[in-house]
């Protein structure tokens, strides 16, 4: 925990209080306590180097400390506030307007649907499971209503997991591809 700490808080730095001031402690006063502190920031720091490609090394490379590192790296992965609000736009326009395409396979579908959910939920943006499971039934081409109603009349849409509903669309894929090979 106190690895993590270091990200979160910054490195420890060993005081002692002098007059009510605090100040730093000399090094050669330093507890083995504080001595072990100081080094969580090393360990974080070379954690997280160690886990970087060339291109995010480079752009953080001149970090002093595992929370200056960590700080660059959600800049770099994440963008300014304003890189994330833009984002987050684009992404809630694609979930807005999802919609499964003519002769796509649940599979392919489940894999785009996914892909854009989890990217709001990286930027903050959640949406509840109610919420997804509706709009994937929302968004279901002509000829699977039948289904879509099927599954509306027959489940708890309050409680169905995306990975059931997924599952229950895939079971009757499955069906409909089978039930078309033995017509040919």
């Amino acid at each position: 925990m106190d690895v993590w700490d270091s990200v979160v808080n910054g490195r420890f730095q060993p005081q002692v209080v002098a007059n009510g001031v605090a100040l730093h402690k000399p090094k050669a006063d330093w507890s083995d306590d504080d001595k072990k502190k100081v080094q969580c920031d090393f360990k974080a720091r070379n954690i997280l180097i160690s886990s970087l490609g060339v291109n995010e090394y480079n752009s953080v490379s001149h970090c002093k400390t595992a929370k200056d590192l960590w700080d660059a790296l959600e800049t770099f992965n994440k963008g300014t506030n304003d890189v994330k609000k833009s984002k987050v736009n684009t992404l809630v326009q694609q979930y807005e307007l999802f919609r499964m395409e003519d002769g796509e396979t649940i599979s392919s579908m489940q894999m785009r649907f996914i892909h854009i959910v989890n990217k709001l939920q990286g930027l903050g943006k959640k949406n509840s499971n109610q919420d997804c499971t509706n709009k994937i039934l929302r968004c279901m081409t002509r000829e699977w209503q039948p289904k879509v109603t099927t599954i509306k009349e027959s489940q708890n849409l309050n409680v169905l997991s995306m990975i059931t509903l997924f599952g229950n669309l895939k079971e009757h894929e499955h069906e409909i591809l089978r039930l078309k090979s033995s017509e040919e």
